[in-house]
């Protein structure tokens, strides 16, 4: 039994010896593989940080030698910018030298000729003395001879003289005067009538009232609309009356403003071409035709500058020229009558030598204060002159416009001969139309009457004159004076005007909401 405890024993101690032999003999070879992996790794380190240490070397000096390129660069231009202002410098200072130098030989030329001068004025002086002293001795010898003193004798050849000067120039005076007479009698009747046969403008009269072609009967229902809604509303946004009658495919548009009855007529035209007509297209269609014909005025008004020949002229006079195609001077288109007059101005001053540029300007713009909203004959050529001065018209065709229509002015040359050309332009056969002009002035000054009491937005003067439409600001003007508003302006145009009949005062205040859906 013990023998086996014994064996047993023996047997564990030297299976734990074999083990533990065996243990260590492994860790020591772990040890020295990691020993020998650690070494390694170590080792490659170490090479990869030589080898990163010599790259970063090397891209330190690449760098380095860059920057150093770069600095020379910079210094070559440096140095390259300092030998130019060196050298400009030089030059600089050897022309300061030169330019001292010829300064030097210009003051010695001026001292020698400063010296000569002064030699040339002694003897000048001394010169004078001595013919002051002959002239002495000669008049001396004369007293002696004639028994007359120096003055007696400048006294007598004087009295003779002037009384022989005088005895003449009367003779020749009266006959210059007469001659004068004549000849500017024969002369500016030469001029005028070689003027006006010279100048061939075409009469342009003006009436009242505009005829619109129809494609069909049926479309005249549509213009009127349900309850006649469209044509008032066309009425109220052009001041056209709009004539709707038994004629065949016609519609007569009637007013006194041509220009107002033009964009009525054309507001009209695109209407039926388009088909759509209620009260919001006609107020939108009319708005464009606006538009449109402000550019048609400029084309008109840049056709007669250039028929003019007239240059650098501000656009909106330009417009404005255009505009009096569109107006009336006693029955006569006012624009065909503006260039007629720059005609006959232009050809007078060329005949009297004068600048016939400017008078062609100042006959063109002569009526230009026509083309204002509200200008009457009796102010248009203050506020034409006025229009000319604000965009910078020379000022004698400023007074020449102001003064056109004053007869007795006197010194203006420039105004006269306007003076005379307006008058020729309108006092030919077929041009004056006195009735006609009367009446577009009435209907005028019935549209200013309204448009200057308060709230008032716009008046058109409608039926031949029988009625003026007003429309109020519905904001300024409340319904319960709209009555006193029509009271005041029909006692108004009772007091200022003299017209056959009566004239219906219509006030209209209208309402209006708009949004937009977006």
């Amino acid at each position: 039994m013990i023998t086996m405890i014994s064996i047993t024993l023996t047997s564990a101690i030297i299976t734990f010896s074999i083990g533990w032999w065996i243990a260590t003999n492994i860790n020591r070879s772990r040890y020295q593989m990691l020993k020998k992996s650690t070494d390694d790794i170590l080792a490659e380190a170490r090479e990869e940080g030589e080898i990163l240490k010599k790259e970063k070397a090397l891209e330190a000096k690449d760098e380095w030698y860059r920057q150093k390129e770069k600095y020379e660069i910079t210094a070559q231009k440096k140095k390259a910018d300092l030998i130019k202002q060196e050298q400009k410098l030089k030059e600089d200072e050897t022309a300061v030298i030169t330019r001292n130098d010829s300064l030097k030989t210009r003051e010695h030329e001026l001292k020698l000729r400063e010296e000569n001068l002064s030699t040339k004025e002694t003897n000048v002086k001394q010169k004078k003395l001595e013919i002051d002293r002959l002239i002495e001795q000669e008049n001396a010898t004369l007293e002696r001879i004639a028994g007359l003193s120096e003055e007696e004798a400048r006294k007598k050849l004087f009295a003779n003289l002037q009384a022989d000067v005088q005895k003449k120039s009367a003779a020749d005076f009266n006959e210059i005067k007469e001659h004068a007479k004549l000849h500017a009698f024969q002369e500016s009747r030469r001029i005028l009538v070689s003027s006006i046969q010279r100048t061939a403008v075409e009469l342009a009269r003006e009436t009242t009232v505009t005829v619109v072609d129809l494609p069909s009967d049926d479309i005249k229902g549509r213009i009127i609309g349900r309850d006649g809604r469209n044509i008032r509303s066309f009425e109220n946004v052009t001041g056209v009356e709009v004539i709707v009658d038994d004629t065949p495919l016609k519609v007569t548009l009637s007013a006194y403003d041509p220009y107002r009855r033009e964009i009525a007529r054309q507001t009209l035209d695109k209407l039926l071409a388009d088909g759509r007509i209620h009260p919001a297209r006609i107020e939108e269609v009319v708005e464009k035709v606006r538009e449109e014909m402000s550019e048609y005025a400029l084309e008109l008004g840049n056709q007669a500058v250039v028929d003019t020949g007239i240059h650098g002229m501000h656009s909106e006079i330009i417009r404005l020229v255009g505009k009096l195609h569109f107006r009336n001077v006693l029955g006569h288109n006012a624009l065909k009558h503006s260039l007629e007059v720059a005609n006959l101005a232009g050809l007078m001053a060329t005949e009297l030598d004068m600048d016939a540029r400017l008078l062609k300007r100042a006959g063109l713009l002569h009526d230009l204060g026509l083309a204002v909203r509200g200008a009457v004959e009796q102010d248009h050529a203050e506020i034409g002159a006025d229009i000319a001065r604000k965009y910078s018209e020379p000022e004698a065709v400023v007074d020449a416009i102001r003064n056109h229509d004053n007869r007795e002015n006197k010194t203006d040359l420039a105004g006269q001969l306007l003076y005379i050309a307006d008058q020729i332009s309108q006092s030919r056969p077929g041009v004056r139309s006195d009735d006609l002009g009367r009446y577009v002035q009435r209907l005028s000054t019935i549209e200013d009457i309204a448009l200057s009491m308060p709230g008032v937005e716009k008046a058109f003067a409608i039926q031949a004159g029988r009625e003026v439409r007003v429309i109020v600001q519905y904001s300024e003007v409340p319904d319960e004076k709209l009555q006193t508003l029509a009271d005041d302006i029909a006692a108004r145009i009772e007091n200022e005007l003299r017209y056959p009949g009566q004239i219906k005062i219509t006030v209209v205040r209208e309402f209006r909401s708009i949004n937009m859906a977006k």
